[in-house]
């Protein structure tokens, strides 16, 4: 989706937070796997920490913060896209991370309706004059999957994947978001997706960059109108 800012409406929104990881420094390890599936490198079957964020209302900007129901989403799968699947004001960037959350009748609280939510964080190519580089966990995500030499139908057992360095890394940019309803970029393409799509990007080095497009080449989807 192009975002333009000229049709953006400002709301005053809280810096989104994990339970657990407020702060930016707290350490977490989470079980999980990572892989390629054939499109894109991937960590995926995390039980991972909540979040909580404002249920999406057209009637958002005419109502206390305090009458806007709250949802609490569970982080499930994490996936990286180049280039990215958003763009602002028609500037589209190097790659995109996706970080999907789920609201079920198995999280807690429960969602009598499953609800799916993601935060997109996007990413330009680090500027090495201002010494900009990849945050940490992507170096970790890239010597992971490089332990399979190329093997895609296996996996890396992830025992102990530090979230704490992913919430480390993203909390500088958490409180300047785009906040819409959309739907999922790839098959099934489910609708009523919430999207908090991060306005600042994150630098990654070329040499990563590098990485991700030789293992999964030019993965995302086409812009929407």
């Amino acid at each position: 989706i192009n975002i333009n800012r000229a049709n953006v409406k400002e709301f005053d929104m809280a810096p989104l937070k994990w339970k657990g990881f407020e702060t930016g420094s707290e350490e977490g390890a989470q079980r999980g796997k990572e892989f390629y599936d054939g499109k894109t490198i991937a960590l995926g079957d995390l039980d991972g920490p909540q979040i909580e964020v404002l249920g999406f209302s057209r009637y958002l900007k005419d109502l206390p913060l305090s009458a806007v129901i709250k949802n609490h989403f569970k982080l499930k799968e994490i996936r990286i896209h180049t280039p990215s699947e958003h763009s602002i004001d028609g500037k589209r960037f190097d790659a995109e991370m996706q970080l999907l959350h789920e609201c079920n009748a198995k999280t807690e609280p429960a969602c009598p309706v499953s609800k799916t939510m993601v935060v997109a964080v996007l990413m330009s190519k680090a500027r090495t004059a201002l010494d900009e580089k990849s945050p940490v966990f992507l170096e970790t995500m890239i010597a992971d999957i490089g332990l399979l030499g190329g093997v895609w139908s296996q996996y890396v057992s992830l025992y102990a994947f530090d979230f704490g360095r992913v919430a480390s890394a993203l909390k500088p940019y958490l409180s300047r978001y785009f906040f819409f309803k959309g739907s999922l970029t790839a098959p099934p393409c489910s609708e009523d997706v919430t999207w908090f799509v991060l306005k600042d990007p994150m630098p990654i080095e070329q040499e990563h960059l590098d990485y991700f497009i030789k293992v999964q080449g030019k993965n995302a989807r086409p812009l929407q109108p």
